[in-house]
């Protein structure tokens, strides 16, 4: 995997290099958006990491250009304080996050590794039961090491209809809710005890403790997969004990800057229909063919 910085400022530029190298990821860097397309074109990076205000060309044309070339390269816009719909503006030309200054370095890391996966497992031949009816059942484990394999193979069973960057979006959002059934609905991990995990470095510590408590152990996440002619819907069900959904803001309403709720943000972006059901344990996407 390799990842495309572009920034102008020199700090921030240096800090980034400095950061995906203590982290062992391949990257390069560039000043201006100018200069990225053409280092786009030779050296072909799977991540590009930029701001909405370059110099010469702004962000958002950049990933107009790139996306004219490659649609499965993973746009993640570096963005200040109190510019939300400058995010929106971004998502809708096709990018997939957004993280805001000063950079949580920790957040940062996990974001770029969930990518890492989801780029591995669209390069890895899996070999995928032939699927003889458009209904599917599928049953996991608490495990988060399931997640972007099954999300994967989801994806490959989508028909042509999605480009690939709709493809990357609906895996992304998969990715999202199927963590979200796991960390918050299994293994009854709070908003406020990831945040403090992550900060510490110790999510997967975490994860480890609550899947050796006897009463999450077993628990597992039901997916149900359904196409039709005119659509195809995931409703993700796990195990935990639900919560109040009604009281789940709407995207014009949520803080998106903030790590707390942006996976729901993201999915509810990124899909046609969006909504909990019952006690809140299970959650319906649905995407429409056209």
């Amino acid at each position: 995997m390799k990842i495309l910085i572009v920034e102008d400022n020199n700090r921030t530029r240096k800090n980034l290099e400095n950061l995906f190298t203590i982290n062992n990821f391949s990257h390069i860097s560039t000043r201006d958006s100018e200069d990225a397309i053409h280092i786009f074109k030779k050296e072909k990076p799977d991540i590009i990491v930029t701001e909405l205000q370059t110099p010469k060309i702004s962000g958002l044309k950049l990933l107009d250009a790139v996306r004219k070339f490659e649609e499965n390269t993973i746009f993640i816009f570096i963005t200040e304080k109190k510019t939300c719909e400058n995010i929106i503006k971004a998502l809708q030309h096709g990018a997939n996050n957004y993280i805001k200054k000063p950079l949580d370095e920790v957040f940062f890391i996990k974001l770029i590794k969930k990518y890492k996966l989801i780029i591995e497992t669209q390069k890895k031949d899996f070999k995928i039961e032939k699927i003889i009816s458009h209904s599917q059942k599928i049953e996991f484990q608490s495990s988060m090491k399931s997640i972007s394999h099954i999300a994967s193979n989801f994806i490959k069973k989508l028909p042509n209809t999605f480009d690939n960057t709709e493809k990357i979006n609906i895996e992304i959002g998969l990715n999202e809710m199927l963590t979200n059934a796991v960390e918050h609905g299994n293994l009854e991990i709070s908003s406020a005890e990831k945040q403090l995990a992550i900060k510490e470095n110790r999510i997967l510590e975490l994860y480890e403790k609550r899947l050796n408590i006897k009463k999450f152990a077993n628990r597992k996440v039901t997916i149900y997969f359904n196409i039709t002619p005119t659509d195809c819907q995931w409703i993700i069900e796990d195990e935990g004990n639900g919560f109040d959904w009604t009281k789940v803001p709407s995207p014009l309403d949520m803080n998106i800057l903030e790590p707390t709720g942006r996976g729901i943000f993201i999915t509810k972006y990124f899909f046609d229909e969006f909504e909990y059901l019952g006690n809140g344990s299970m959650v319906r996407l649905k995407m429409y063919f056209f």
